[in-house]
């Protein structure tokens, strides 16, 4: 990890979890991003503010939209520990925008043995060429290799469809709550 925020200065100083609460339950893009790489810093801090996070009441769409478009750049690393995935899972269906359409046939990319545990990611996609680049290249390690998933994600266990960043750079990300998807196939494995 790097020693400084490369999302700058913090908004306010960042001492408890209210404070970075306080941060990131706002509807600046920049302001989140910071506040989350700081808390990513300190695991015991990190896991309680998903708690928080959580528990927020009546976040504005605004703020779902802001935090949607931090986790498409952090997403990765905020998840690199998956013993947060019981308190993420639940701080993202607070904090994302949600969704209201039909269920999807979804891919992802995952390391072979996410799926062997189950611990698959929470980012999947509509496009299975998207998939695939990532089942063969950052998710296919050497020593296990990556495969090619496929689900039917029932609407509910969709937390937020793709957003404008995720469609301009055509990964077409939904974030998807797995712990809610019933079947899930593989496809291919790559090693």
């Amino acid at each position: 990890m790097q020693n400084s925020n490369p999302y700058g200065k913090p908004p306010v100083p960042l001492e408890t979890v209210e404070d970075f609460v306080r941060g990131i339950v706002s509807d600046n893009i920049d302001s989140i991003n910071c506040c989350l790489w700081e808390a990513r810093q300190k695991p015991a801090l990190f896991y309680a503010l998903l708690i928080h996070l959580a528990q927020v009441p009546s976040v504005k769409d605004s703020i779902r939209h802001a935090f949607h478009s931090a986790w498409t750049n952090q997403g990765l690393w905020i998840r690199e520990c998956f013993s947060i995935d019981p308190v993420l899972a639940p701080a993202l269906a607070n904090l994302l925008p949600g969704y209201g359409g039909p269920p999807r046939r979804l891919y992802r990319g995952e390391r072979w043995s996410n799926h062997e545990y189950r611990t698959y990611g929470f980012s999947w996609t509509s496009e299975r060429k998207v998939a695939e680049m990532f089942a063969r290249g950052l998710n296919c390690p050497a020593d296990e290799g990556g495969v090619l998933l496929v689900t039917n994600a029932p609407a509910n266990a969709i937390l937020a469809p793709p957003n404008d960043h995720s469609r301009q750079i055509g990964e077409f990300e939904y974030i998807v709550d797995r712990r809610r998807l019933t079947e899930i196939e593989v496809a291919e494995r790559y090693r």
